[in-house]
């Protein structure tokens, strides 16, 4: 039996999240379909990043380009952080206290994808 990465599980939870963030903003008249598209809302991510998050994550897991993966992952859900401390979204005014839980949710998910993508970056090969 193979054990799957850590990181293809916070990874998916990660993106798993952010869908289930952007279906909150429909349904919750947080954001419309043109914003979860594109710049996000705030219960969601910008849809481009979630794809650089999955691509990197993907170089990293499929062994293809390991330590570009994990630096582009790492500059990624950092911003996601970076965001997420920053930007004023998180916990704003007029959210719902499960839409502000949500939001810890995906700050959470983030924050175990960052580390999980800063140990791939750290970590030296082993002596052959």
């Amino acid at each position: 039996m193979t054990k799957t990465p850590p990181l293809a599980i916070a990874l998916s939870a990660l993106v798993a999240s952010y869908a289930i963030g952007a279906a909150l903003a429909l349904t919750g008249d947080v954001g419309e379909l043109g914003d979860v598209l594109g710049n996000g809302t705030k219960l969601s991510a910008p849809l481009f990043l979630i794809a650089v998050e999955v691509l990197a994550g993907l170089a990293i897991l499929t062994r293809r380009a390991p330590l570009a993966g994990a630096v582009v992952l790492a500059a990624a859900s950092g911003l996601s952080l970076a965001a997420a401390a920053f930007d004023g979204d998180v916990a704003h005014q007029g959210l719902t206290a499960g839409q502000v839980a949500w939001q810890g949710v995906e700050v959470a998910c983030a924050a175990a994808v960052f580390a999980l993508a800063v140990t791939r970056i750290r970590r030296r090969p082993a002596a052959a």
